[in-house]
């Protein structure tokens, strides 16, 4: 169910995204004497801090053209991927919320 994976080197730091959807990965016998190295997207536009500003993100080349990023820690290792469509779920749920907040009126409950 997923199409995307982090790379990481031998120190687990992060090198990039494979996506499977890539075009160049071609046919099933050209994956299977492929490199992971030799198709991964080493775009560093793809690789997010956990405190990244999320509007920043959107704005990224990187990201429209893919989609998702890899969230990275302090040293470079993956700790997740965020997509595209977690963005859209997340402004979704705090419109939500913040109109359920809402008094009639206009006003703010607290």
């Amino acid at each position: 169910r997923y199409t995307s994976f982090p790379v990481v080197d031998s120190g687990g730091r992060t090198l990039g995204l494979l996506s499977i959807e890539r075009p160049e990965l071609g046919s099933r016998w050209e994956q299977a004497h492929t490199l992971v190295g030799d198709v991964v997207d080493r775009d560093p536009g793809l690789l997010v801090g956990r405190d990244q500003d999320v509007g920043e993100l959107l704005g990224r080349a990187a990201f429209i053209r893919v989609g998702r990023a890899i969230v990275v820690g302090d040293h470079r290792e993956p700790v997740g991927i965020i997509s595209i469509t977690d963005v859209e779920r997340a402004i979704r749920a705090t419109r939500l919320t913040d109109a359920g907040h809402r008094q009639p009126g206009g006003a703010r409950a607290g």
